[in-house]
């Protein structure tokens, strides 16, 4: 008698059951597109779901069907792109560039130039004594410009000034104090005239600032009623003390720090403290 062959022994199928128990969800033999061996006495059935299959040739020896028809399930669904991939042994299709990371390049900020610098004091409020300061104010425009002031004196043995606009006379004559746009260039000059002072340290001048010595700071500026009153007063500290009681806070200045600020009736009512450290903080009690 002859001996049947594995194909006449074995009947083959794939699941079309789209609808697993009526779950509305597919048989995962389905998905799969797995080919099913089933003998030829046995129901030609889904060994999952038990549903009548759909009969295909045998595979060939060696083939991984389950691998081959989730490729086809792939291409079909892709449209056909990776055909030449899958079955003729090409190079597989170059991957889409990977989206930009995060992080990149900074927006570029619009540079906007000082087109016009003009100083808030007038040619009396420069004529110092030795040794007196003076906090410079500018109005810039236009008001949203992004420049830097340099600040320049053309005479430093008469007056100096600070990057913050602070100017200090230090000798008798005439400097020009510059305020310059660090892009543009754009610059305005006030003359600092320096007087001696010639008051002992407590005095006063032809324009009414004195220097007053409180003990724990330097007053100078000028006084009503024998109250610091002033819209430019200069506190200098000569021991650790409360810059304003008034102050919640009760921020308290080193010796040798400074307040420059509007007094009234002997007391601060806004300013800014001058700190060793080259950092400035604004005062309103």
């Amino acid at each position: 008698m002859a001996r049947s062959s594995e194909h006449d022994r074995y009947k083959y199928g794939i699941c079309t059951n789209r609808d697993k128990d009526g779950e509305g969800k597919p048989c995962p033999k389905f998905e799969s597109k797995e080919v099913q061996a089933v003998r030829a006495a046995q129901d030609f059935v889904c060994e999952e779901c038990k549903e009548p299959l759909r009969m295909v040739p045998p595979p060939k020896k060696g083939a991984n069907m389950k691998l081959i028809f989730g490729i086809i399930a792939a291409v079909v669904i892709l449209g056909g792109g990776a055909v030449g991939f899958m079955f003729m042994g090409g190079d597989p299709p170059s991957p889409p560039p990977p989206p930009p990371k995060p992080g990149g390049d900074p927006i570029n900020v619009a540079k906007i130039n000082i087109t016009d610098i003009t100083f808030m004091e007038t040619a009396q409020d420069m004529k110092l004594k030795k040794d007196e300061t003076k906090q410079l104010n500018i109005n810039c425009h236009p008001a949203n410009a992004n420049e830097s002031i340099v600040w320049k004196s053309d005479n430093e043995a008469v007056a100096t000034v600070s990057q913050d606009g602070i100017v200090t006379a230090l000798a008798a004559g005439k400097a020009i104090i510059a305020a310059v746009a660090d892009r543009s260039q754009t610059k305005a000059e006030i003359e600092v005239v320096v007087s001696e002072s010639g008051n002992g340290g407590n005095g006063g001048d032809s324009n009414g600032i004195i220097t007053k010595d409180l003990g724990y700071a330097v007053y100078k500026g000028r006084m009503k009623n024998g109250l610091m009153n002033d819209d430019n007063g200069v506190l200098t500290f000569k021991t650790t003390h409360i810059i304003e009681p008034r102050d919640v806070k009760k921020r308290e200045a080193k010796a040798g720090e400074k307040v420059i600020g509007i007094f009234e009736d002997g007391h601060l009512t806004t300013g800014t403290w001058y700190k060793s450290d080259g950092n400035k903080e604004v005062i309103i009690p």
